[in-house]
């Protein structure tokens, strides 16, 4: 990915999210640089968390598989959430 398009996502980023992900700081003596806010850093664990929940629906896909339970129209077959933490 080039340099251009990478800030263009952070751009595009910052703008769609209620707060800013990244802040930066224009070069000078101590040089310039990027860093997530409050916001981005929560978004980065809120993210991960994202990414474990999807897996675990992707387990109980395997498990209902298995068993020849056939998914509801929500994707769901005897749960009815997973882990919100």
């Amino acid at each position: 990915m080039s340099y251009r398009h990478a800030w263009g996502l952070i751009h595009e980023m910052n703008q769609l999210a209620p707060a800013p992900l990244v802040e930066t700081a224009v070069g000078g003596k101590g040089g310039g640089g990027a860093r997530l806010t409050t916001t981005g850093k929560q978004a980065v664990v809120d993210f991960w968390q994202m990414v474990k929940n999807f897996q675990q629906w992707l387990e109980l896909q395997k498990i209902s598989e298995n068993k020849g339970d056939s998914p509801n129209q929500h994707g769901q077959t005897g749960m009815t959430s997973l882990n919100k933490t």
